[in-house]
């Protein structure tokens, strides 16, 4: 209801003037809720770009989580944080005379519609938006499931401001923090524990993303069963540190570590470059992975969209789908997954014979 009133009131195109990519100097990427799949997917938009129109400046609006993966970032010109997406940090946008607003995201939701009407650009690239008269530069949603990534919406909407032919090269920037780099390796070295390296998020940005405690207890003492030699490291996500600390302590296994927190994206991408396998529901754990080209299997709802959009880049990848749920009325949980396919996906991307046994 909010967003039809608002489209009533503000849907309108934002110039007469023709969109003219030649003219474009700058360009601003609209990443509000600065979560870590999209800053990494923004990424290859700006390498791309700056690769081909070094003319153009690149500005992004992101949150502080945003603003800390893209630390350093050289094809990024300007970050502009700010707060909690909202009604009143929608009004303190500034315009800049951009010329272009990018805003690349599936759904339309309301506070960024109003957040985008307000950047006031001259032009408006969407996807899949071609009903809003604001967006009047619009990226078509592909037919081909090969092509619905969100990378692929990021290269193409450099495409169109390079005029590139033929494949856009996938260059993620990926912070690297030598501090970081070196607590990380001390604390290893610190745990001294010999064996491939297990990185393991057990939590998604929701409830039916993320193992509650018994499914996550049974999980690992499984996988301590099946693959003895590995160390399994466990990625802390704030509120979920006690139930950890919990899994450990009743666990008690030697190999079974929680790594270092307050867990900062810094020290999570020092951690996953040092892993030999990263396991993760759909979350940015499985981007991080990807951009650094680590193997990764990824756990998703039974729900296709999702999985096709954002599944794992890395060359070294396995996707285990959660089982359906009972009834319609019901979400699948993301603990509830084939057991065997699990196994044998672990062993193919480590490189070792799958073990025996159920």
């Amino acid at each position: 209801m909010r967003l039809a009133a608002l489209r009533l009131c503000l849907d309108r195109a934002p110039s007469k003037e023709p969109f003219s990519p030649e003219k474009v100097r700058k360009v601003v990427v609209f990443l509000w809720g600065g979560r870590i799949g999209d800053t990494l997917m923004c990424t290859l938009f700006c390498n791309a770009v700056k690769a081909q129109r070094p003319d153009i400046e690149i500005a992004v609006v992101t949150g502080p989580l945003g603003a800390d993966i893209l630390e350093g970032c050289e094809s990024v010109d300007r970050l502009e944080v700010s707060g909690k997406p909202g009604w009143k940090a929608a009004l303190r946008l500034k315009s800049t005379g951009c010329c272009l607003c990018i805003h690349l995201s599936t759904v339309m939701n309301p506070t960024d519609f109003f957040g985008v009407y307000c950047l006031r650009a001259r032009h408006n690239l969407g996807y899949d938006h071609s009903d809003y008269p604001l967006f009047d530069v619009n990226l078509p949603a592909p037919d081909s499931p090969d092509r619905q990534h969100v990378a692929d919406r990021f290269l193409e909407a450099a495409r169109i401001l390079t005029g590139q032919k033929g494949p856009i090269e996938r260059r993620f920037y990926v912070r690297r923090d030598l501090e970081a780099d070196a607590r990380i390796q001390a604390w290893l070295e610190a745990i001294d524990l010999q064996g491939p390296h297990i990185v393991i998020n057990l939590f998604g940005s929701s409830r039916h993303r993320s193992f509650q405690y018994e499914p996550a207890r049974k999980f690992l003492a499984v996988w301590n069963w099946a693959f003895p030699s590995h160390i399994l490291i466990l990625l802390p996500v704030p509120k979920h540190e006690e139930m950890l600390r919990r899994l450990k302590a009743e666990l008690a296994c030697p190999n079974i570590v929680i790594a270092p927190y307050p867990l900062a994206p810094p020290l999570s991408i020092a951690l996953i470059r040092r892993a030999d396998l990263v396991f993760t529901p759909d979350t940015g754990t499985v981007h991080i992975a990807s951009a650094l080209e680590k193997p990764v299997l990824a756990i998703y709802q039974s729900e296709a969209r999702n999985a096709r959009e954002w599944t794992p880049l890395s060359p070294r990848h396995a996707i285990l789908f959660a089982n359906e749920p009972p009834t319609p009325h019901h979400r699948s949980k993301i603990s509830d997954f084939d057991r065997n396919e699990w196994k044998s996906s672990v062993a193919r991307l480590i490189g070792i014979e799958e073990p025996p046994g159920p």
